[in-house]
């Protein structure tokens, strides 16, 4: 898979960086989500938790449609099967969202993925995305204002670039 855009969010060079890192083992990123898959994704979110979905959520997913890679998952549209391994299944927001956001204390969040220690946000009263611990949630290690900044330290996370 190659990644190209038209307009190039900070992280690209990362994201590129993990794909080769990928391609070493036989793996790849995810394909790019359809506008389908992202129309549906956002109708979902909308009945589902009555949400729009952070726009530079969607932009990442017109590039790769989630990631996982060493222990670091963005969730991707929809519950999917890894080319070539059809045993894998992929992490699909809408429903690790249903579980998440079922206790009433974290309706005002989004979940957006998740490394092996941490979980990545979004804040619903304030906009920011946050990377939380996972236990106990109330430790906040980091806080962005976009998900762009986000996505660069996940990426950094899965490429062990740490900061």
């Amino acid at each position: 898979m190659s990644i190209t855009s038209s307009a190039e969010p900070i992280y690209l060079d990362l994201l590129k960086q993990l794909e080769a890192e990928q391609r070493k083992y036989g793996d790849a990123l995810p394909p790019a989500a359809t506008e389908i898959q992202i129309a549906e994704l956002q109708q979902a979110a909308q009945r589902e938790f009555a949400l729009d979905l952070p726009q530079g959520y969607l932009a990442f997913l017109r590039l790769s449609n989630g990631l996982e890679w060493d222990g670091v998952c963005i969730f991707s549209s929809s519950k999917t099967t890894y080319a070539g391994h059809p045993e894998r299944t992929f992490f699909d927001l809408v429903e690790h969202n249903i579980y998440f956001r079922d206790p009433l204390d974290m309706r005002d969040y989004l979940l957006l993925g998740s490394d092996d220690m941490d979980v990545y946000v979004y804040h619903l009263p304030t906009g920011m995305f946050e990377v939380r611990d996972r236990v106990p949630f109330d430790n906040l290690y980091a806080s962005f204002k976009t998900f762009d900044e986000l996505a660069v330290h996940a990426l950094k996370r899965s490429l062990k670039l740490h900061e």
